[in-house]
């Protein structure tokens, strides 16, 4: 379970801490549900929150960050995991296994 805290201004801007992590600068909408009998559900979408586009053709992604909550890094892994298909492209001259990821 994560410890999830959100301040809102009268117009809905706000802070978003996860786990003691600020997330604000990488949310795009936060929503939450509560039901009787079940735990919260807090639903972030991750997104850059500027006025900007950027666009850059042609490079590789990296993830960097050793500030990203264990809770998010679980809950980014799921939606990812039911996105794509892992695909064993190990050779007999490689030292271990490799793996490349596809649409599923």
């Amino acid at each position: 379970m994560s410890i999830v805290n959100l301040s809102l201004d009268p117009i809905g801007r706000g802070v978003l801490v996860v786990d003691g992590v600020n997330l604000s600068g990488i949310t795009s909408a936060v929503s939450i549900v509560s039901s009787v009998g079940e735990a919260n559900k807090v639903t972030v979408d991750l997104g850059a929150c500027t006025l900007q586009d950027i666009q850059i053709q042609g490079a590789d992604l990296i993830i960097k960050g050793e500030r990203i909550p264990e809770s998010v890094q679980a809950a980014l892994y799921e939606f990812l995991r039911n996105k794509f298909d892992q695909i064993d492209v190990t050779v007999l001259s490689d030292d271990s296994r490799k793996y490349a990821i596809k649409r599923a």
